[in-house]
């Protein structure tokens, strides 16, 4: 269970530094219209 804690804290600090680095245009992308966008996909697993 302490992996799982670790893991989900390392993304909650991660995933801000990996937006920023990218436009927004390749966050909103959806790669097919049936898949998520990068954006959409952390607000699935909450």
């Amino acid at each position: 269970m302490q992996k799982v804690v670790e893991g989900i804290n390392h993304w909650i600090k991660r995933l801000p530094e990996e937006y920023n680095s990218m436009s927004k245009k390749e966050i909103s992308n959806r790669p097919l219209p049936n898949k998520w966008s990068k954006k959409e996909i952390p607000g699935t697993s909450m």
